[in-house]
């Protein structure tokens, strides 16, 4: 995004000029941008990113041109405003959280892309997206035979390095899914990455977004989910490996990389000498269980277990359970179980 507004006042007695008076805003070449008219000696140049870098606004006030740049520093109080990009830096690169549509990338037309209103932070600079962009050019055909991978990135002029300073666009990086390494010039904030087929027209689009700070949970303030489980009644264990106790379920918000623990205890018995009853929570599916663990005790006697896993939220609920078995020839009984199951955002 790019900002660039001012005040314009007649040189004699600091009235404001008369509104409808022409100011031409220009680009680090030279050329014109947009004219625009004051209203009240004010005025204001805004648009989506800031795809020109340096801007000059020139007007005429009693005969005289007068021009202003977007690239002279200035001091609010104690603060450099030049400096503060570098202050910003500190925060790495990312889309902010929660603003508008977080810049989501969508496929539109023959080999173009679409994103959504949102923000970024690259290299320091802010980067606002107000209404809908597309990238300043689509893909090119794809005639080679196979598959070709490319990306979306938003592509930034550093501070500092010439007068096309935090110029910011969305560009289409052909021939690989990951963004090009950062140079003395530019930097780079992938936002999705993309598949062409041979002779195809229109892109598939996958989400590659980061957001500041490196984690949407921690941005978003996500909470921890926790869910437990209890059973007192007795059930019993075969030799066939089946569900016990209680189940519980936690609900993962969409989008949100969680790491999920299932802890289970139960009081055990061993029907005979030589039987063991192990027992092996799951996360999900029964089949995503830990090892089972147990004893070969002829009476009641506690047994502990946990599993892990890490998983992505769908906005659905994940149920977690318990499953036992026997070994031995004998079968058991297990009683008393307790299942806790915690999932705890984590950093993408």
């Amino acid at each position: 995004m790019v900002r660039f507004g001012g005040s314009v006042r007649a040189y004699a007695d600091g009235s404001a000029v008369p509104d409808g008076t022409d100011v031409v805003i220009t680009d680090a070449a030279g050329a014109t941008v947009t004219t625009l008219d004051t209203a009240d000696g004010l005025w204001e140049y805004q648009a989506n990113l800031n795809a020109k870098g340096q801007l000059d606004a020139a007007v005429v006030v009693d005969g005289m041109t007068r021009v202003e740049t977007s690239r002279a520093p200035r001091q609010v109080g104690p603060i450099s405003v030049a400096e503060l990009v570098h202050v910003a830096a500190a925060m790495g690169n990312g889309v902010v959280a929660d603003y508008e549509d977080e810049l989501a990338v969508t496929a539109t037309g023959t080999r173009s892309l679409a994103v959504a209103p949102g923000a970024a932070l690259v290299a320091g600079v802010p980067c606002v997206v107000y209404a809908t962009a597309n990238p300043a050019a689509a893909g090119s055909a794809n005639a080679s035979g196979s598959t070709r991978s490319d990306c979306l990135v938003l592509r930034v002029v550093k501070p500092g390095y010439d007068e096309t300073e935090g110029k910011s666009e969305l560009v289409i990086v052909e021939g690989s899914a990951d963004a090009p390494a950062d140079t003395d010039q530019y930097a780079y904030l992938r936002l999705a990455s993309m598949t062409l087929a041979n002779g195809g027209t229109s892109y598939t689009v996958t989400d590659r977004r980061t957001y500041l700070l490196d984690t949407v949970a921690l941005a978003s303030n996500e909470p921890t989910q926790a869910a437990v489980g209890r059973s007192t009644a007795s059930q019993s264990v075969t030799t066939s490996e089946s569900s016990v106790g209680p189940t519980a379920s936690v609900t993962l918000t969409n989008g949100v990389a969680y790491d999920v623990v299932a802890e289970a205890f139960c009081q055990a018995e061993a029907n005979a000498s030589g039987v063991t009853v192990s027992i092996a929570p799951y996360i999900g599916t029964t089949g995503n269980r830990a090892d089972f663990q147990g004893h070969n005790i002829t009476g009641l006697a506690p047994i502990a277990n946990a599993h892990y896993d890490d998983a992505t939220g769908t906005g659905a609920a994940v149920e977690c359970g318990i499953r036992a078995v026997a070994s031995g020839g004998f079968g058991g009984t297990v009683a008393r179980c307790v299942l806790t199951v915690t999932a705890i955002p984590r950093p993408a």
